[in-house]
């Protein structure tokens, strides 16, 4: 069973108010947690109110990074770590000859 969409399951307007300021541009999949407080002018217990029921659900992904907790949306983010990171024409540099 897939995720539910965010638009599918956010009702109050601080919850769509969020998920607006998150995929405000493409470019910006991961979201530092201060800058979405200072960006929707929320204080951090207003922001954990809406926030939780969607990290519970996991419509909603935090990661900790060198600038602080990361929030991104489940569709957006990239559940595949080495997606960006690995490359296959180096696979057989990486692979023990004896094993194979």
């Amino acid at each position: 069973m897939s995720r539910p969409k965010w638009w599918e399951v956010a009702t109050d307007p601080d919850q769509i108010e969020l998920f607006q300021v998150l995929a405000r541009h493409p470019k910006y999949d991961w979201r530092n947690i201060e800058g979405l407080l200072k960006t929707l002018n929320w204080t951090p217990q207003k922001f954990q109110k809406v926030v939780t029921p969607f990290l519970q659900n996991r419509i909603l992904i935090t990661k900790k990074n060198k600038n602080g907790v990361m929030l991104g949306y489940w569709e957006r983010v990239d559940n595949d770590p080495c997606k960006k990171g690995c490359d296959d024409k180096n696979d057989d540099k990486r692979l023990d000859p004896n094993v194979i």
